[in-house]
């Protein structure tokens, strides 16, 4: 089965492209990565293309190398047997 064949693993599709429910758990963390047009690009590109994702610990399994509309993603945490997806 591939990954666009696989259900959502949440019902309320399309709900992040607003305010999220009120039954999300959020987190919102803020840093200075630097500055400067060559610091925003680097970092914009890192985060379109899964590497943020992967450099945090994260394995992705995407239907696009580069994060576009209509991209499906499966973002895991662990190993194995112990593993959140």
């Amino acid at each position: 089965m591939t990954l666009l064949d696989r259900p959502l693993s949440y019902p309320q599709v399309g709900a992040t492209a607003g305010q999220l429910p009120d039954e999300y758990n959020q987190m919102r963390v803020h840093r200075v990565i630097g500055h400067g047009e060559s610091t925003f690009r680097r970092a914009a590109e890192r985060l379109m293309s899964w590497q943020m994702h992967r450099a945090a610990g994260l394995t992705v399994e995407a239907t696009t190398p580069r994060v576009e509309q209509d991209s499906r993603v499966r973002l895991r945490l662990g190993w194995h047997l112990l593993r959140i997806s």
